[in-house]
């Protein structure tokens, strides 16, 4: 009789225990808009050309339910384009790749090969991340990034 007292204590118990609640990922809605601002060069041996930020945009819209973004990449009329998103927490991971818009069923270029990953946190108007830069599988450049959402109204 006393065990079963002591167990039906200890779910009791169990059942009062407050449990720590499962982090909320934030709302893709956070990261909708027209960003602006620098991008800058986040490793040790930066070439002289890239000591100074960079001036970027970065679209991010909602697309048939999901996250998809563009940002004009390496200072030219490349841009880097998200293939895969997901939020992670208050964190957007987002998976992307170079291309010129109309290069799609053009011959290989050198960016082919040349994948982005993307970690970017923002609040109401202000996304702070940094982009992997990997050339095949390999780790080659790290930007940071730190924008400002765009105000339609001024």
């Amino acid at each position: 009789m006393l065990s079963s007292l002591s167990t039906l204590c200890l779910i009791s118990l169990l059942a009062l225990t407050p449990q720590a609640a499962a982090p909320q990922n934030a709302s893709p809605a956070t990261f909708v808009g027209n960003w602006v601002g620098f991008q800058t060069w986040a490793g040790d041996n930066a070439p002289p050309s890239a000591k100074s930020p960079q001036q970027v945009t970065l679209n991010i819209d909602i697309v048939d339910g999901k996250l998809s973004g563009s940002m004009p990449f390496f200072g030219g009329t490349d841009v880097a384009t998200f293939l895969d998103t997901k939020i992670v927490g208050d964190e957007l991971q987002a998976s992307a790749i170079i291309k010129k818009p109309e290069a799609a069923a053009q011959r290989k270029a050198w960016t082919d090969d040349v994948k982005i990953t993307f970690h970017l946190k923002a609040d109401k108007v202000n996304m702070k991340g940094t982009a992997d830069v990997l050339m095949g599988d390999v780790k080659w450049l790290t930007f940071k990034y730190d924008l400002g959402k765009k105000r339609t109204l001024y």
